[in-house]
This record gives C-alpha cells, sequence and structure tokens, in this order.
C-alpha cells in the first residue's frame, strides 16, 4: 500500500496550535530574556526603584522619597530574538540617627537581537529625599512612550506623601506629628516616607522595588 505525503510526514491536517499570550514579570535582578516560540508581538514595560525618605532632625520637616519613571515599548518579535534587562532597586529609608535616603536604581534594557534589537529603556529611579529637600522625580528615556514619575512631599501627617510613580503606585506616608505612621512606598517604584526624631523616633521608609514585564501574544 502506498502512503500519501501527509501520511508520510505525519501530518494529520490540522491546524497549529493558537500562541497562547503570556507575561514575564520580574521585580528585581539582571537577566537576559528570551522570547518564547511561537510569539509575534511584545510589549516591554520598565520601571524603576522609589527613592527611600529621610529621617528629619527635630529642626526640620520629614521629607518623602520621590516616584519613578515608566518607558513602554511594543515590537514585533519572534521566538528566540533576546534582550538584556537590569532591574532598578528600591532606594532605602534613612534609619538610626537623622540624615538622607537613598536613591531607587534605574530599570534597562540593552543588547536586543532581533525584534529587541535597539530598545535601551531608561526607567529612572526616584531621588532619595534629604533632610533639606523632597525626592526628586524619576525620569524616563528610550521608550516610545516615556512618563516621568513624581518628586516627594513634606510635612507631618501628609498621606501618601512619597512621589507617585509612574505606574500609577502610591507613595508611603509620611510620619505623624506625634511620632510613628511612616510607611513604605507601593511598587512598583513609588517614594517612602519620611521619618524624624522629634517627639517618638521614627525612621524613614523604603521607596518600592522597580520592575520589568514582557507581554507577548
Amino acid at each position: 500500500m502506498s502512503l500519501g505525503v501527509n501520511q508520510l510526514i505525519g501530518f494529520s491536517g490540522g491546524t497549529a496550535a493558537a500562541f497562547v499570550p503570556v507575561t514575564n514579570t520580574y521585580n528585581s535582578g539582571s537577566a537576559t530574556e528570551t522570547a518564547p516560540a511561537g510569539a509575534t508581538s511584545c510589549t516591554i514595560t520598565s520601571d524603576g526603584g522609589g527613592g527611600g525618605g529621610d529621617k528629619g532632625t527635630n529642626s526640620t520637616s520629614c521629607r518623602a522619597g520621590g516616584g519613578s519613571a515608566r518607558c513602554i515599548t511594543t515590537v514585533t518579535v519572534g521566538g528566540g530574538d533576546q534582550l538584556t534587562y537590569s532591574v532598578g532597586a528600591a532606594g532605602v529609608g534613612k534609619t538610626g540617627a537623622s540624615g538622607n535616603g537613598t536613591n531607587g536604581g534605574t530599570t534597562t534594557t540593552s543588547g536586543g537581537t532581533g525584534g529587541f534589537a535597539g530598545i535601551a529603556h531608561s526607567a529612572g529611579g526616584g531621588g532619595g529625599a534629604t533632610t533639606a529637600a523632597n525626592g526628586a522625580a524619576g525620569t524616563a528615556s528610550g521608550g516610545t512612550t516615556n512618563t516621568n514619575g513624581n518628586a516627594g512631599a513634606n510635612t507631618y501627617d501628609t498621606p501618601f506623601a512619597g512621589g507617585t510613580a509612574a505606574s500609577g503606585a502610591l507613595g508611603g506616608d509620611n510620619r505623624a506629628t506625634g511620632g510613628g505612621g511612616a510607611t513604605v512606598g507601593a511598587a512598583p517604584g513609588a517614594g517612602g516616607g519620611g521619618g524624624g526624631t522629634a517627639a517618638a523616633d521614627t525612621d524613614g521608609q523604603d521607596g518600592g522595588a522597580g520592575r520589568i514585564s514582557f507581554a507577548y501574544t
């Protein structure tokens, strides 16, 4: 008995399975992302880390960290295309003696191949608050859409004083007049609330960690 061509190559006449959309999200670290087989499009969203809150003295207002920036790019990809990324860490709020919070880290992409070639996101982290200045807003570049974050605020008893991130994540609360109440910034990328040594000692709070996501269709 002779076999037809379809039988010889094992083709059943059915259609190939459709690609199932998937999103890969990373909240820390550096690595190389590889597009899965069957993907034809990818949206890359990068968010920096939020700035840390300060710890003011008896004579200064508490000040909150800044919110991070966001970059978004959508490209056509094929399976096996690669892009290297590094996720910005959260800024650290000041603890112990009075002093400054640290800046949030910048989330970046580089070294793309195939459809990822040329994508160079720089989603800036929010600035750490100092005893003299609120945390600055993170700035963005390299995406098709680039959105800056928001600066932190000062004064006691201020809810969501940390800078709102471009992601929409809300900042942490500044400390209460009588002490306590300061909170961390939400992820991804919101600024941390400020603390102080006046009344009851309250530490500055960390910002929200950065993030990067790859949404494939």
